[in-house]
């Protein structure tokens, strides 16, 4: 009745009355923003009050509304003096009774259950799981155990990361403006998530699915495998040592300080097979999990809430899950690292089927408990932008521009020590069965992680964010440059300092999350406010298509490097160093086996007793030489430092303060209540004005204005862009040719992160000249030259 009264719109009514409704309040503050702002200015004040208090009452927060609206009373016309007012950034004559109703609405209406938030934030931990499992089996498995190159592996990534950072654009897209009963985002996860399980499974389980298996069948039982004792026994195996000796006699097996490549079962790789099953699960895991189900489940966590303290508790939250899920894989590993630490096939294999299942909960969970905000009110009236002006107004956004600056040397920071901490661990301290001290590791990066979340979100609400980051990358930077320093074997010699280690770079690892993301979702608010539409997926996959690219360089050119070193997959052992002897070669009393060198023992298990030869300072698949070691500990805490340090820079020009988004949230939200009214930019004081969103104003925003300013005309912008086209063309064609005359591996991944960025480019003009030919474009300029995207900064 209240709602009729006061000439609200049936959808708007409805959406009231479903705010009893747990998990729904969210999805109409512009209504009861509307109510009350009608309440408030129609007829006398106290009536109006009394009004607004009593419709107030029928929310699910009753006393918190009234408690709020009592408070907010203080800053409304008539206040009592000495009152100060915040300063509005609208201009009306009932802007401070919208901006009151706007401020009293707010709390209530972005307040998250934490029910919402958990199951929001879950598909988080094994999505983490995954990638804790995914990213080290790409050496355990691929290069240890199925013998690729190291150098080759680094091309495949590079190649395949290069195809789904095309494909990214599509997906960001695609979900910005799809339409649909079951939301924009969720369709996405529903149909990918699934496919990109089904790919991990495959790529961790290459070597028992026969997926380019390096190694031919042997023929027979290897000699004396029936001996081999299940433990240690004070009396030695005198029954297996005779066995080996008549063996070696023989010529059946390999001296402990002579060995024949005939015997060893050498790593005759067919490298076409391999490289194909490589890549297609590789690619197939990015498209659907990181790219097809990452990124709307990124651009739904921005749109839950519009509260900017709320932001930071769900994205605290969400972090946590994300650490839960990294400590999982190692916890897990730690486990079964007694029945399987030689063996990291079957343990890998074992942690496929544990995360598989985590990740398929997480999902039905995502898909049954969190609902998507409904569209804005005429949302379907809206043309949706094509995607080059989309993109021109995302990279037009200042504040984005530095979110940018920071995101991409922070994404290093927090890559480049996870990505080499095994081969610190394995090389640089020298550890035959670095599994367990790996895994070590990585509980204490976790623990430190996880400890420090709770303590950056409430900094952040007490200091703000933009100080607390900035604080913590300064630290952050210069402790790594130090610790950097240090030699491996003093780690080796004192153990417990790896846990000041493990809790350096998990806190190190929760700065890359916790605060950027709750930035991120506070820059598209600004975009909303400069373009009436939330793009959500848009500014995600611009983001995370970028920060893959750089990730392609941060990820590839370490391998490649160490590669140019002389890096060699288990310093060329065939087998050892969590690589089964007895899977590899069906000697399974055999530590490792290298040119000249077979560590016999009893069990064949770390530190068993060899039979032949003393006990090794350094295990031989654990050896690597001075300069390959040097590169390690450079990319692994002395480059990331560094890097922390750049992205403090842009940090500390962060513009969005927690009283400026409370200014361009009443912004948005007045103007959705009242259209018509102008309102103003709080960050620079300008009159925000809203692009038209034609069909000729989106064809003339496929241009920059330096473009328009510099050619001039519709012919001079189509010749500069076919000859630019053929410049890209010539650069690719160019660039294919030296690396297939080549045959340089370093040559062939240098040469795909410059295609990937041509995979980008060439499309980009491609449309443009499409679109400067076509007769929409004609119209739009004789409708007036000097047209420009009203409202909106373009950038090249």
């Amino acid at each position: 009745r209240q709602c009729s009264s006061s000439g609200l719109s049936a959808r708007d009514a409805a959406c009231l009355g479903r705010m009893d409704t747990p998990g729904r309040t969210q999805s109409c503050p512009r209504g009861f923003a509307r109510l009350l702002t009608t309440l408030f200015t129609s007829g006398a004040p106290t009536t109006s009050i009394a009004d607004a208090r009593r419709a107030s009452s029928a929310g699910t927060r009753a006393s918190e509304l009234r408690r709020s609206f009592s408070r907010m009373l203080e800053d409304s016309p008539g206040a009592p003096p000495g009152k100060a007012r915040a300063p509005s950034v609208l201009q009306s004559p009932s802007a401070s009774a919208i901006e009151v109703a706007v401020r009293v609405t707010s709390k209530a209406a972005n307040s998250l259950g934490m029910g919402t938030k958990l199951a929001y934030s879950f598909l988080r931990m094994p999505l983490s799981s995954l990638d804790f499992t995914f990213r080290p089996a790409r050496t355990a498995i691929w290069v240890d155990t199925l013998g690729q190159s190291l150098s080759k592996q680094a091309s495949l990534i590079s190649a395949v990361k290069s195809l789904d950072l095309l494909l990214g654009f599509s997906v960001g897209k695609a979900s910005d403006n799809l339409r649909s009963r079951y939301g924009r985002r969720k369709p996405f996860i529903f149909v990918l998530f699934p496919i990109s399980l089904l790919a991990f499974f495959a790529f961790v389980n290459a070597p028992s699915l026969g997926l380019g298996l390096a190694r031919p069948r042997r023929q027979g039982q290897p000699p004396c495998a029936h001996l081999v004792l299940n433990a240690s026994s004070p009396s030695g195996c005198p029954a297996l040592l005779a066995c080996l000796d008549a063996a070696i006699a023989m010529g059946q097996l390999d001296r402990h300080d002579l060995t024949s490549p005939a015997l060893a079962a050498p790593q005759r790789t067919d490298g076409i097979l391999m490289s194909i099953s490589f890549a297609f699960f590789y690619f197939v895991f990015l498209a659907c999990c990181a790219t097809g189900s990452q990124i709307p489940y990124d651009a739904l966590g921005m749109e839950l809430t519009e509260d900017y303290h709320e932001r930071s508790s769900l994205f605290g939250i969400k972090t946590l899950f994300q650490f839960l899920g990294y400590a999982a894989a190692p916890a897990l590993g730690l486990g079964l690292a007694a029945a399987y630490g030689d063996d990291l096939v079957a343990l890998y294999g074992v942690q496929s089927i544990v995360f598989g299942v985590l990740g398929l909960l997480a999902y039905v969970v995502l898909l049954g408990a969190v609902r998507e905000r409904l569209p804005p009110e005429g949302d379907h009236l809206i043309l949706p932008v094509p995607f080059i002006p989309s993109a021109r107004r995302v990279l037009a956004n200042r504040p984005y521009l530095l979110y940018i600056g920071m995101k991409l040397p922070l994404a290093l920071f927090s890559l480049m020590p996870s990505n080499l901490a095994s081969l610190w661990v394995k090389h640089n301290m020298a550890l035959e069965g670095w599994v367990g001290i790996y895994n070590y590791i990585l509980v204490w990066t976790l623990l430190g992680g996880m400890a420090a979340i709770g303590m950056l979100v409430k900094a952040a609400h007490r200091y703000g964010k933009r100080r607390v980051l900035v604080r913590m990358l300064l630290v952050e930077g210069l402790v790594y440059i130090g610790v950097a320093l240090l030699p491996a074997s003093y780690f080796r010699a004192h153990p417990s300092a790896l846990v000041s280690i493990g809790m350096l770079v998990g806190i190190g690892q929760v700065l890359g999350f916790v605060l950027p993301d709750a930035m991120l979702a506070d820059i598209i608010d600004y975009a909303e406010l400069h373009s009436g539409t939330r793009d959500e997926g848009m500014y995600t996959v611009i983001e995370t298509n970028l920060q893959q690219f750089v990730e392609i360089a941060g990820g590839v050119v370490p391998m490649v490097a160490l590669s140019a070193a002389g890096y060699a997959p288990l310093g060329g052992c065939t087998c050892g160093c969590g690589v089964s002897c007895g899977r590899a070669l069906g000697q399974p009393y055999a530590r490792w086996h290298c040119p000249d060198n077979v560590g016999y023992s009893c069990t064949g298990g770390f530190g068993s007793a060899l039979l032949y030869a003393p006990e090794p300072a350094v295990a031989p698949c654990a050896a690597q030489g001075e300069a390959v070691q040097g590169l390690i500990s450079l990319f692994f805490l002395a480059v990331p430092g560094v890097l922390a340090l750049v992205a403090a820079v842009p940090a500390s020009r962060y513009p969005i303060t927690a009283p400026a988004h409370a200014a361009i949230r009443a912004a948005v939200a007045a103007r959705a209540a009242s259209p018509g009214i102008t309102v103003y930019d709080p960050l620079d004081g300008s009159a925000v004005v809203l692009p038209p969103n034609t069909p000729e104003s989106f064809v003339l925003e496929h241009f920059s204005r330096q473009e328009w300013e510099v050619y001039g005309s519709a012919d001079g912008l189509r010749a500069f862009l076919r000859s630019r086209l053929a410049a890209w063309i010539a650069l690719g064609a160019g660039m294919l040719a030296l690396m297939l005359y080549s045959g340089v591996e370093a040559v062939t991944t240098l040469g795909c992160l410059v295609l990937s960025a041509l995979f980008v480019l060439l499309p980009w003009d491609a449309v443009r000249l499409h679109v400067i030919s076509t007769a929409r474009f004609a119209h739009a300029v004789s409708q007036s030259l000097s047209a420009r995207p009203s409202g909106v900064e373009v950038a090249e």
